[in-house]
């Protein structure tokens, strides 16, 4: 233990924690009632805002994901991240009209524009796929903690560390301690991202050597190796689109954002807000992606560790030792087997294994290891963080853990406040406020050791992200911006909507369907997803009554708040 609190980058963190609890602590004299642990007591002005929306959005998400898409794919893995830009340029143009209704939550908005039904559906959605986000949160905490103590902090142990430091932190002072530490946060996202990539791009000799090494690898055109994120036949094009529309209809739908634009002083800061925060996530994101790429480029030319290589090597132990057979016995792959599945990897038909010819038990083996290098690409900022000079490294992995905490306080403060206002509050609306901030604060610790259990769900950040984001962003998303923009919207319609979108994405990626004989738009879930919540939400709403002006006149308001 003594060694770990001597290692410089273990004592950054270490105290970045302790600081954050210190400040939770601090704020929670600040928390009078459920409204002020939920949004802050509507009182931020626009450059909080800006903070702690930049920091709420930029989580593991883009560290882990958005990293090593950059590191696969060079700057067109940005399509993945350009959904969201183009997702907070929209929003934009109705933050106004979000922050004038006056709400706490999402479903607060579902019961008031279609009703109970509708609501209940909401809630639901958002807990099961907030609480999946919240999981990579800890999982990429565990992560950051196991690589910069060179494993003396095994992942298992980092994630319940991050998960400990972020339920603590949430509970104590809820939005108050979170929007305040979000703007150090911001802060420190920005100097450790951008000084990282000044360093790396200088350690590989300069943005020529950068680009001539992405070029020769396929990762400087509009697509890049997208096709090879998949083992499937997917071209490229379809399967980066499949990752552009859930980020964008994600964050059109984000709880977070909306509780944020809620606790906004006025319409007009909440406007100012969203403008400088694209911005923020432009500037960001594109660094990262820049970052992921120019740490392959460092890899190749061996000023960084074979990070990849690595995470393949401990795939191939595992494989080799740890297979139970039907019977139960241990029955592992042999090297043969193994060696057949990484030539398979490697050789012209490792993006659609089905032409290959390969057996289902090679073809599985290929996809396990296909799975264990984009694990590893993730890790690359973990290990950029190890090689720049030390002062820049531990603000690195300060700036990694206040990604990582940030992000996960604010989704595991969402379905707290959810839970606790749409269903607890709904049932029994005597409820002293004394008790409705007890209620919030325990179902944050209960919130916070579900997400604890998912983490093993899923195998990479990314898959976990892709999952979330469009299980809320297809049902969600359609039936909340038909609220600010479209009269004729009815609670059958939204109810189709949330079913549908729901539904197809939990098909398509649990239901084992054999989705490789599909149009090629169909196989990924996005498409069918969408498309079949946004047909629900049409077809049910012009199949029944349109609502009464008193029902949607409320959400067409571009006027000021008059509080």
């Amino acid at each position: 233990m003594f060694d770990l609190l001597s290692d410089p980058y273990i004592l950054s963190i270490g105290l970045y924690l302790l600081a954050l609890v210190g400040v939770g602590i601090y704020k929670a004299r600040s928390v009078k009632d459920s409204e002020d642990f939920m949004v802050a007591g509507r009182t931020l002005p626009w450059y909080i805002l800006v903070g702690t929306l930049l920091a709420t959005w930029i989580g593991s998400g883009s560290l882990f994901s958005g990293a090593g898409l950059g590191y696969r794919n060079g700057l067109a893995g940005l399509w993945s991240s350009g959904g969201a830009w183009i997702g907070i340029a929209f929003v934009f143009f109705i933050a106004r009209r979000i922050r004038n209704i006056g709400k706490v939550t999402i479903p607060d908005i579902f019961q008031a524009r279609y009703g109970a039904p509708a609501a209940v559906l909401a809630t639901i959605t958002t807990v099961i796929a907030y609480m999946t986000i919240v999981s990579y949160q800890f999982k990429g905490g565990g992560k950051v903690l196991s690589i910069v103590s060179e494993n003396a902090i095994t992942p298992e142990m980092g994630i319940v560390v991050t998960a400990v430091f972020a339920i603590t932190y949430t509970v104590l002072a809820g939005m108050y301690s979170v929007v305040y530490t979000d703007v150090i946060n911001g802060v420190l996202m920005t100097f450790g991202v951008l000084g990282a990539l000044y360093w790396i791009v200088d350690a590989v000799g300069g943005v020529d050597e950068v680009y001539l090494a992405a070029e020769a690898a396929g990762k400087w055109s509009l697509w890049g190796n997208w096709a090879s994120e998949r083992t499937s036949g997917i071209s490229g094009p379809v399967l980066a689109l499949s990752f552009f529309v859930p980020t964008m209809l994600l964050l059109l739908g984000d709880a977070n954002m909306y509780q944020r634009i809620f606790s906004a002083r006025d319409g007009g800061s909440a406007r100012k807000a969203v403008l400088f925060w694209v911005v923020g996530v432009v500037v960001l994101e594109s660094a990262v992606g820049f970052l992921g790429l120019a740490g392959s480029v460092a890899v190749e030319k061996k000023v960084l560790s074979p990070i990849v290589q690595q995470e393949e090597q401990e795939k191939r132990i595992e494989l080799l030792t740890d297979r139970r057979g039907p019977d139960g016995e241990m029955d592992p792959f042999t090297s043969e087997q193994i060696d057949a599945a990484i030539a398979l990897l490697d050789g012209p038909n490792a993006s659609n294994f089905a032409a290959s010819g390969e057996g289902e038990e090679v073809q599985g083996i290929a996809r396990s290891i296909h799975g264990s290098r984009k694990s590893g690409s993730e890790g690359i900022i973990p290990e950029i963080a190890r090689k720049v000079p030390l002062f820049l490294g531990m603000l690195l992995v300060a700036t990694m853990m206040a990604i990582i905490v940030s992000t996960a306080d604010s989704f595991l403060l969402i379905p707290a406040t959810n839970l606790t206002r749409d269903v607890y509050q709904r049932m029994r609306p005597d409820t002293p406020e004394r008790t409705v901030l007890l209620i919030s604060r325990v179902l944050v610790i209960a919130l916070g050791g579900v997400a604890l259990l998912l983490v093993s769900q899923f195998e990479t950040v990314l898959d976990a992200a892709y999952t979330a984001y469009l299980i809320y962003g297809a049902s969600i998303t359609p039936a909340l911006l038909a609220t600010f923009l479209w009269k004729r919207a009815t609670l059958t319609g939204a109810v189709a909507s949330i079913v549908s979108g729901a539904g197809v994405t939990i098909l398509w990626t649990y239901g084992g369907l054999d989705t490789g004989s599909f149009h090629p738009f169909l196989q990924e879930p996005t498409f069918p997803a969408v498309l079949t919540s946004i047909g629900g939400l049409v077809i049910g709403s012009l199949l029944t009554p349109a609502p009464p002006r008193e029902v949607w006149g409320q959400f067409f308001n571009e006027g000021e708040d008059p509080s």
